[in-house]
């Protein structure tokens, strides 16, 4: 195996190594924080959906 085929495996793995260090952190970091998350998906829903209805109700007199 040459050197230049080495150092091309060497830098294959050092950037797995990053790309997966970096992903166990962000889960880490996301399973830490569930409940915040959790609570701001449901805010977010919430005022979605209030919306949809807000919508459908100027839609509907708006027919009649």
């Amino acid at each position: 195996m040459s050197h230049e085929e080495i150092v091309h495996y060497q830098n294959a793995a050092d950037i797995t190594k990053g790309i997966i260090g970096c992903g166990a952190t962000m889960l880490g970091i996301i399973t830490s924080h569930l409940g915040e998350i959790e609570a701001w998906l449901r805010i977010t829903s919430l005022v979605i959906g209030i919306a949809v209805g807000i919508a459908t109700f100027i839609s509907i007199r708006r027919r009649k």
